[in-house]
C-alpha cells in the first residue's frame, strides 16, 4: 500500500488484525497477522503508531473477568510494538509504563486461576522482548525478580521456561568480579530461594 494510504486508514486495518491475533486456531496464522502487525508498524509515522499504542494501552487495564480478552490482545501487541518499534517504545514514559503495566501483571499473579497462565505469559514475552531492546528497564527491582523466581515454580511449562529465560539472560549480563565485589545489591541476595 502507498504510505499516504497506509496511514489513513490505518486503524481499518490494525483492529481485523488484532481480532486475527488473538482468535484464530492456527499458530501459522497468528505469527503471519503478527508479522503484518509489525510491518505496518515499522511504516506508519510516530503520530499514528502512537495512537495505535493508546488502543493497546487502554485495552491492557483491568476492568473484571471480561476484560481479560482485551488484556491478552494487548499483553501480545505490546511486545509486537517493543519489536517493530523500539524508538517509539524508548520515547518519554513508553517503557516505564509498559514496566508498570507487566509489574502489575507478575506479580499479582495466581497459580490457581486457570484462565490467567496465558495473560502472565504473554507479559512475560513482552518483558523478555523490552529487556532486549530497552536494557535496564526493570534495573534492581527486587519485586519484579522476586515475581520471576517464583515464577520459576508456577504450574504451566511455558511460564516456568520463560521466566527462566528472562532471569538466565540477567545472571548472564552480570560481571561475576562486580558480583563477588558488591553481590549484597543483586537480587541474588536479596531475593530468599533464588539460588536454590
Amino acid at each position: 500500500f502507498p504510505l499516504p494510504v497506509l496511514e489513513e486508514h490505518a486503524q481499518l486495518f490494525f483492529l481485523p488484525l488484532v481480532l486475527s491475533l488473538v482468535n484464530d486456531e492456527s499458530k501459522k496464522c497468528k505469527e503471519s497477522v503478527a508479522d503484518c502487525i509489525s510491518l505496518i508498524l515499522k511504516r506508519l509515522s510516530t503520530d499514528t503508531v502512537q495512537s495505535l499504542y493508546g488502543y493497546v494501552k487502554r485495552w491492557s487495564q483491568p476492568s473484571g473477568a471480561e476484560s481479560i480478552p482485551m488484556q491478552l490482545a494487548s499483553a501480545q501487541l505490546f511486545g509486537i510494538f517493543v519489536e517493530a518499534r523500539p524508538d517509539y517504545v524508548k520515547r518519554g514514559r513508553n517503557s516505564t509504563d509498559l514496566a508498570d503495566i507487566i509489574i502489575q501483571v507478575i506479580s499479582h499473579h495466581s497459580s490457581t486461576n486457570e484462565n490467567e497462565w496465558e495473560l502472565v505469559y504473554h507479559y512475560l514475552v513482552c518483558m523478555e522482548k523490552l529487556n532486549k531492546y530497552v536494557p535496564g528497564t526493570f534495573g534492581s527491582n527486587l519485586d519484579v525478580w522476586s515475581s520471576l523466581v517464583s515464577l520459576m515454580a508456577y504450574p504451566h511449562p511455558w511460564i516456568m521456561q520463560v521466566s527462566a529465560r528472562i532471569v538466565s539472560g540477567y545472571l548472564s549480563a552480570i560481571d561475576y568480579k562486580q558480583l563477588a565485589q558488591n553481590g549484597s545489591d543483586s537480587f541474588i541476595a536479596q531475593v530468599p530461594g533464588s539460588l536454590y
